[in-house]
């Protein structure tokens, strides 16, 4: 007895068995399966032979026990897994999702639909992305790219979505002129059908898709006045991370080789005070400015030390206390806005901001370059849910020799401190 086992790829190790006496010739084939613990699911299997049509079966198996998905606002990915799903999204449909959150700052794979004419539907982040900004790539029924999007990295998440007639992030948008493709494939997330390139390493919240009624939508909140047809939102699910397919009660898992997926809450916080006792500076202006978010307009000012190479630096300190004390911390991303009164080296020899927990620094300070507000996003390193209790920013800034006993200043415009947890 000849037996081909075929995995279901649901997130389970359960497989699909067709058993037949031989490998050649009319034969009957007998399909079982392994027991199915979780929500229905179908599989399509095709039998292929020389000088024959292909052929194909399609399983399905009802479901099973009493799993039940526990959901999460975050599906966080980690640079080497990826889902395939058995979506085949109808022609002219739109696509929201929240990103943010990448572990690499690079090129790499958002969804991707596909075709037999070579046409795809695809989001990703093109390889001219670079240490500072995310350059985001459109197929739209198209073989080429239909469009791009530059957002800077300081912005540590953002919504995306894609229409037949356009896309944008948040309140932003741009049209573009839809290929004449069909794309009729399977959604990928996280990669493409193919699997090559890098996959996405950031976190994603509910995967929402829209028929052609929500075509002009223009802004991600107007989307969202719209009914989705498929709505997969992070969950785990019978010991498995991944993805719940809403309304077919359908999961779908990691389908890499490798690599992790984690369903996950984040926790968002802003500055809330600093650290009067343990300072250095000249004089301190309009703290309670710093106790906002990246992208605020406003700032605090820190007056440096006056005197050659004489150095400054404050701690702002978060409050993490929401975040269970029992948690994993999965990552963190910071954002921050800044800013110093001089880009002369001999007048501003060093000013950075870099995460501490307590007094010790974690991760890789970030240079204050410009003179203007700009947003940086932080090298935050890794951490325990201990080292939260005490996180902070450390401002620093160490005099040159020129203009030693001038008035000159770093600003701090505020930071947003997301952290990823289980």
């Amino acid at each position: 007895m000849a037996v081909t086992t075929i995995p279901w790829g649901d997130g389970t190790n359960d497989n699909i068995y067709l058993s037949r006496n031989a490998s050649e010739g009319n034969q009957t084939v007998t399909v079982s399966s392994d027991a199915n613990a979780g929500a229905a699911r179908s599989k399509v299997v095709t039998f292929s032979a020389n000088g024959a049509s292909p052929v194909t079966l399609t399983v399905i198996q009802a479901a099973g026990g009493s799993v039940t998905p526990v959901f999460y606002d975050w599906l966080l990915f980690d640079g080497n897994a990826y889902i395939d799903t058995d979506i085949q999204p109808e022609q002219n449909s739109s696509y929201q999702v929240n990103l943010g959150g990448e572990l690499n700052l690079a090129a790499q794979r958002l969804f991707r639909v596909s075709s037999s004419d070579g046409t795809y539907i695809f989001a990703y982040l093109s390889s001219e992305t670079s240490a500072s900004q995310r350059v985001i790539g459109i197929y739209y029924n198209s073989a080429s790219a239909v469009a791009s999007r530059n957002l800077l990295w300081g912005y540590p998440s953002y919504g995306f979505f894609l229409t037949p007639k356009g896309q944008g992030t948040g309140d932003s948008y741009s049209a573009f002129t839809k290929g004449s493709g069909s794309p009729n494939g399977n959604l990928v997330i996280g990669s493409n059908e193919s699997h090559n390139g890098n996959p996405y390493s950031g976190a994603m919240g509910v995967f929402k898709i829209y028929d052609s009624s929500a075509e002009d939508a223009e802004t991600f909140s107007q989307l969202s006045g719209f009914t989705p047809y498929k709505t997969l939102k992070p969950c785990t699910y019978n010991g498995q991370d991944g993805l719940w397919n809403d309304e077919e009660g359908k999961f779908y898992g990691n389908s890499a080789g490798s690599g992790t997926l984690t369903a996950c809450s984040r926790s968002q916080v802003t500055p809330s005070s600093y650290d009067s006792n343990d300072k250095a500076y000249y004089s301190l202006g309009n703290a309670s400015n710093a106790y906002a978010g990246y992208s605020s307009t406003s700032y605090c000012t820190m007056a440096l030390v006056r005197g050659s190479q004489a150095e400054s630096y404050v701690y702002f300190k978060f409050n993490t206390s929401a975040i269970p004390s029992d948690a994993t911390i999965l990552r963190v991303v910071c954002s921050i806005g800044l800013a110093k009164s001089s880009t002369n080296s001999n007048v501003i020899a060093k000013a950075t901001a870099q995460l501490c927990s307590g007094t010790t620094t974690k991760g890789t300070a970030t240079s204050i370059t410009s003179n203007n507000r700009t947003m940086y996003r932080m090298d935050c390193g890794t951490w325990t849910r201990q080292e939260l209790d005490d996180v902070r920013i450390k401002l620093y800034g160490k005099r040159g020799s020129s203009n030693a006993n001038n008035n000159h200043i770093i600003y701090l415009y505020g930071a947003t401190l997301q952290v990823f947890w289980k």
